[in-house]
């Protein structure tokens, strides 16, 4: 609806078009045109893909089906995503190793700590 707004001017009225919206709106519109087709392989049109100083007579098919670049860009932002959730998941799993382990090793202290206090108890007890 926007582009018949955009065409539409009450300043056409002077220049013999529609004055009136409904005028504008009644008459007949051309369909814009189409774009032409895309090339492919079999329309035996090549594209100069090389740079300046390469062999000009190297022709190489047009890349006309954007699909390929679209996918490998979509597989490449998913499997950037999967690397940084496994890099998330192995800092998560080594956050929880060095909690275990600082765990374990207060764990060890108390343990040695009651041995000795249980070997100085039982000294007390034979040499008494």
């Amino acid at each position: 609806m926007e582009e018949l707004w955009m065409d539409y001017s009450p300043a056409a009225a002077y220049r013999g078009h529609a004055a009136y919206i409904q005028d504008y709106l009644a008459a007949p519109h051309e369909p814009p045109p189409l774009p032409p087709p895309p090339h492919t392989a079999l329309t035996l049109e090549f594209t100069y893909l090389g740079h300046a100083g390469s062999n000009p007579s190297a022709f190489s098919f047009p890349d006309t089906n954007n699909r390929g670049g679209e996918l490998r860009q979509r597989r490449m932002i998913k499997q950037r995503a999967s690397a940084a959730r496994s890099r998330a998941r192995k800092h998560a799993y080594t956050k929880e190793l060095e909690l275990e382990l600082e765990q374990l090793r207060r764990d060890n202290r108390m343990l040695i700590k009651r041995q000795q206090d249980l070997h100085v108890y039982l000294l007390y007890i034979l040499f008494c």
